[in-house]
C-alpha cells in the first residue's frame, strides 16, 4: 500500500488478530519497488504502525499524548523476526487523527529521508496540541479567511522582528481586538468581495480602548484555485518559525486550535486558494465609519444581545502599515 494512500477507512481492510504470533501486516511503501520496513495492523482492538528499528534504539521517551504509546517490540512479519519501533493507539476513538499521523510520519521518511524516531517525535509535537479533543467541523470559507488574514498579520509582525508576537495576538482568546501591543491595537478583517466591504460584530467592536490607538487593517481577497496561498500554507509558514522552539510551537497551535483551527482538516484547507488583492490599513478615530454605544441616546435593552453592520472603506484615507508603529 502506498502511504498517500492511508486513511480512517483502509483499517477496515485489515483483519483484528488477537493471536500474539500472527498478524494481518499491511506493508507501507512509496511505490519505488524496493523492500518495504513499515506496516499497519491491529491486535485487541489496539492500532498499530510499526517500523523496522534500523538504529537498534532500545527505549523511546514518553510521546505525551493521550492514547498513544511508543515503544521497542520484536515481531515476527513475514516469517522473520525483526526489533520494530512500535507506535500504537489504545483508543479508537482517536483513529482518524491517528490516520493522518501515520501518513504524515511515512511522508517524512519516505519524502524528507527523516530517521523514523525523529519523523515520529517531530509529527507528534505538531498533533499535541489536538490530540484530546473531538474534531471539530471543517471552518467555512469565510473563517479560513479571517483566520488566514490575522496569521497574515502575525507574521508581518514576526518578520519585522516584534517581540513577545504570539501573546500580542489576542482575537483567540475572546479579546474584542485581534492584536493588542502596548500602545496600540488592530483589528484585522479580510472579504472575498473583492474590496474593501466588511461586517462589523458587535456594537462596541470598533471603540477605542482608553489611551491606545485602534487600527484596521483590511484585506480585499478573491478566491483563486491557482493560488499558491492557503489557511494551511500559512500555518505552516509560522511552525518554521517557531520550528526549533518548542514552548512557542505549543503556544501557536493552543491559540490556533482557540480560533477554530484542527489539523485533522489541513487537506480541506489547502484547497482554499486566496489571493490578496489589496492590503489596506486604517486609523479608527472620530471620522472613521463605526457604530459605538456612546452614539446612541439611550442605552440598550438587555434583551438585545448582537449588533452587526457592514462598513464599505473604499475611498477612505489610508495610512501606511508601518507608519503606525513609529
Amino acid at each position: 500500500m502506498h502511504y498517500n494512500e492511508i486513511t480512517y477507512g483502509v483499517w477496515d481492510t485489515v483483519e483484528d488478530v488477537s493471536s500474539l504470533d500472527e498478524y494481518d501486516a499491511r506493508p507501507i511503501d512509496n511505490g519505488s519497488g524496493e523492500p518495504t520496513f513499515i506496516y499497519l495492523f491491529i491486535q485487541n482492538r489496539e492500532y498499530h504502525l510499526i517500523i523496522k528499528n534500523v538504529s537498534n534504539i532500545k527505549t523511546f521517551e514518553d510521546p505525551a499524548v493521550n492514547g498513544l504509546a511508543l515503544s521497542s517490540k520484536n515481531y515476527v512479519i513475514e516469517n522473520e523476526e525483526e526489533n520494530y519501533i512500535d507506535l500504537r493507539l489504545k483508543n479508537e476513538i482517536y483513529l482518524e487523527q491517528f490516520s493522518v499521523i501515520v501518513r504524515e510520519i511515512c511522508s517524512k521518511i519516505f519524502e524528507q529521508q527523516k530517521a523514523s524516531d525523529e519523523a515520529i517525535y517531530d509529527t507528534l509535537m505538531r498533533w499535541r496540541t489536538f490530540w484530546a479533543s473531538i474534531p471539530r467541523e471543517e471552518m467555512s470559507d469565510e473563517k479560513q479567511l479571517g483566520l488566514f488574514c490575522e496569521l497574515k498579520f502575525l507574521s508581518y509582525l514576526i518578520n519585522n522582528n516584534h517581540s513577545d508576537v504570539l501573546n500580542t495576538w489576542k482575537g483567540p482568546g475572546g479579546y474584542k481586538h485581534d492584536f493588542l501591543l502596548e500602545d496600540k491595537a488592530f483589528e484585522i478583517k479580510g472579504t472575498f468581495k473583492g474590496n474593501h466591504t466588511h461586517s462589523i460584530n458587535g456594537i462596541d467592536q470598533l471603540k477605542r480602548p482608553d489611551d491606545i490607538n485602534l487600527y484596521m487593517v483590511s484585506f480585499s481577497s478573491v478566491r483563486d484555485d491557482d493560488s499558491a496561498e492557503n489557511l494551511q500554507n500559512m500555518v505552516e509558514l509560522i511552525e518554521e518559525v517557531f520550528q526549533n522552539n518548542p514552548e512557542h510551537f505549543e503556544e501557536f497551535h493552543k491559540l490556533l486550535k482557540k480560533a477554530g483551527y484542527n489539523k485533522l482538516h489541513s487537506d480541506k484547507y489547502i484547497q482554499l486558494g486566496i489571493k490578496i488583492v489589496e492590503q489596506n490599513c486604517y486609523e479608527v478615530d472620530e471620522n472613521f465609519p463605526r457604530l459605538i454605544s456612546s452614539f446612541l441616546n439611550t442605552n440598550l435593552s438587555e434583551r438585545v444581545s448582537k449588533i452587526s453592520y457592514t462598513i464599505n472603506l473604499d475611498g477612505i484615507n489610508t495610512i501606511p502599515l508601518n507608519d503606525t508603529f513609529k
